[in-house]
């Protein structure tokens, strides 16, 4: 009784002469409370509980006013309201009705306390047959030859902090009727209403991949990548952000992505990069969302010029003259711009061309198997000599085996991220130790022969093996003769060249087999010379296959860093 006397109060106040609203009587054909008369009640309802809308309309109502005219058409609309004002609402659940109210016309709206499904598919089934079934019975008196059929729509009613009682339900009144005539399938129905809560209630998980040096294995940035609640349908981005664009919710989505994605990357980004996502069009001055990124930024206390905007291409790029000057203006904020997916198709390299970015992304598909495809490394090979000349840094997207980042290390590149370095998750400082030193790895291999890409004298003569006799006696000479390998007098002339040109550093792997003696006591000096041949054997296939023609001609391992 407390309650209820409360809530007269407050619709009573709402009509006192300083409240801004003037009333509105019912609706004269349903007597109905029109839409107006409902703000009060849901004001109050909203301060207590989540509220939800649904909405119905009656399909192709003006044919019946065609074919039985107007008396009959408010006959059939009074049928309707008493039957929708008497009819429990079971959405989900049983759902307390807080009211039904009139659009005008054929359009109705109930207000219920919302459910908390993952999937509505079959709740809207049902509800649409039980609806039908009931509306058609209330007007069987009438004798129509024509049964009715609704429209049906649902959304939460959102409580923004600030914002007006009839603005929300403006808001949900025009999303759930908008998804009653155009998501008419009880699945698509269900797929826009998650979308909707994913977006109402944040549902939003930040990943984040890390974007590494391909010399040193640090990390120099994160690009923030979003997934959807896990288990459902949109777990995971491609579905995410298409049916986001089928929902005509895109830009919001994005928002929201980017928004959570800097908040919940404050206390890990440290002096590195963050890659953000940005749809050109949030971009435009004229789009009032535009300012959002800096605002969250300047709560966050991230730095401009931490922050990256990778232009994706979910939105062609139309006006590039204008996209041009919007770019100038987020430059003088301090904001860095990257191209994403270079090398997929033209529009990347226009943006390249007109855009002039401080980083350049290669998409995968030049990245794939580009140690198997010369064509592939010869076009990275082009990117990376054009973006050192307009002083563009360089990201290889997709890294996916030891192969193809050795390869990308072999041909300069600066950056890369992939799978094979890290997978997308939480912020984290360092990447594994084995791929650290696998990048350090490729890059020493690199510099320690920085023309290995190209093919010189000194390979010819290996693959020929065109060896003087001269030579021949002099390697004979100083050679094991079980083993055949390279002598003391060879070492040691090799580390006094190594010692006195100072050009690199190198490691000697020293290998002494123990009680060594004790088994050729044993077992006899054939099985030991059998066992030295197999060892030296061993080393010299080792080598072959994980080092180069100096490591296997000397039996050293000449490195310009540790072997790990």
């Amino acid at each position: 009784m407390a309650g209820l006397i409360r809530q007269m109060n407050h619709v009573l106040n709402y009509f006192t002469p300083n409240h801004t609203q003037t009333p509105h009587t019912n609706d004269r054909v349903t007597d109905l409370p029109t839409m107006v008369t409902m703000f009060p009640i849901i004001e109050y309802q909203l301060s207590k509980t989540k509220l939800g809308l649904i909405y119905l309309d009656i399909e192709n109502f003006k044919s019946i006013e065609t074919l039985y005219g107007r008396d009959i058409c408010d006959k059939v609309l009074g049928k309707v309201a008493n039957t929708l004002r008497d009819l429990p609402v079971c959405f989900g659940g049983p759902r307390q009705k807080f009211g039904v109210c009139s659009l005008g016309g054929d359009d109705f709206l109930i207000f219920v306390d919302a459910p908390d499904l993952v999937s509505y598919e079959q709740e809207y089934i049902n509800m649409k047959a039980y609806y039908e079934e009931e509306l058609n019975h209330s007007i069987e008196s009438l004798e129509l030859h024509k049964r009715l059929s609704l429209h049906i729509g649902y959304t939460d009613i959102q409580n923004r902090r600030g914002a007006h009682v009839e603005s929300l339900v403006y808001q949900a009144q025009k999303e759930a009727s908008f998804a009653a005539k155009h998501y008419i399938n009880a699945k698509e129905h269900s797929d826009w209403q998650l979308m909707r809560k994913i977006i109402n209630k944040q549902q939003i998980r930040s990943v984040y991949q890390p974007i590494v040096s391909l010399k040193t294995g640090d990390i120099k940035g994160y690009e923030a990548l979003s997934r959807g609640p896990e288990g459902t349908i949109y777990e995971y981005p491609k579905q995410l952000f298409s049916a986001a664009d089928k929902y005509k919710c895109l830009l919001e989505l994005e928002e929201l992505c980017n928004s959570l994605a800097i908040t919940r990357a404050v206390n890990d980004l440290g002096k590195n990069y963050l890659f953000l996502n940005i749809n050109p069009v949030v971009l435009n001055p004229v789009n009032y969302r535009q300012a959002h990124i800096q605002e969250v930024l300047r709560k966050s206390g991230i730095d401009f010029s931490s922050v990256v905007l990778e232009l994706t291409e979910r939105s062609e790029i139309k006006n590039f003259d204008e996209l041009r000057e919007t770019i100038r203006y987020y430059r003088s904020l301090g904001f860095l711009i990257a191209i994403d997916d270079a090398g997929a198709g033209y529009s990347s390299l226009q943006a390249i061309a007109e855009l002039n970015p401080e980083f350049v992304k290669i998409d995968m598909s030049l990245v794939r198997d580009i140690d198997k495809i010369p064509i592939k490394r010869a076009l990275m090979e082009t990117f990376i000599d054009f973006c050192s000349k307009i002083n563009a840094h360089i990201i290889a997207e997709g890294i996916e085996t030891f192969e193809e980042l050795r390869a990308l290390s072999n041909s300069g590149c600066e950056f890369g991220q992939g799978f094979f370095l890290t997978r997308p998750g939480p912020m984290r400082s360092e990447i594994p130790v084995a791929v650290r030193s696998l990048i350090q790895l490729c890059y020493t291999e690199n510099r320690s022969n920085p023309y290995s890409s190209q093919k010189n004298v000194g390979e010819i003569v290996d693959y020929n093996q065109y060896i003087t006799p001269q030579v021949l006696v002099e390697q004979a000479k100083d050679s094991n003769p079980l083993t055949g390998l390279p002598g003391n007098r060879c070492i040691t002339q090799r580390i006094m060249n190594e010692l006195s040109t100072n050009e690199r550093e190198f490691m000697i792997l020293y290998f002494d087999l123990d009680s060594f003696k004790a088994f050729n006591d044993h077992f006899g000096f054939e099985h030991g010379d059998r066992v030295l041949v197999f060892l030296a054997q061993m080393i010299t296939n080792m080598v072959l296959q994980r080092g180069n023609a100096e490591d296997l001609k000397f039996g050293l391992s000449p490195r310009s860093g540790p072997i790990r």
